[in-house]
């Protein structure tokens, strides 16, 4: 388990590559953290963070928060998001919209 927040940032780029293009995994192999094979991830929030991971053969954009247990481990909480590369584009091409009612609200 992880012991703080800051190591829980740096988990950045510990796997295996990404094509940026096709969010394809390289033939690499993955470094096991945590439980999971995290190809990166990066802190969005306090407490919330943004990872990209195999599950199962497929990739997986997901938005979770993690919580520290009594002896300072960082822990997953249960709730996420994983969009595959096919939403988290459709994400990305809707931000625009998104933003316009973010103003108006």
């Amino acid at each position: 388990a992880v012991k703080s927040k800051e190591l829980l940032s740096s988990t950045i780029k510990l796997c295996w590559g990404i094509d940026q293009a096709g969010m394809k995994l390289s033939s690499e192999s993955p470094q096991e953290h945590s439980g999971l094979n995290y190809c990166e991830m990066e802190e969005l929030c306090k407490d919330r963070y943004v990872s990209v991971r195999d599950f199962k053969g497929k990739v997986l954009i997901d938005i979770r928060e993690y919580w520290m247990n009594q002896d300072g481990e960082m822990k997953p909480g249960k709730k996420d998001i994983s969009l595959s590369p096919e939403q988290w584009n459709q994400l990305k091409d809707q931000i625009s919209e998104i933003d316009d009612v973010i103003k108006r609200v």
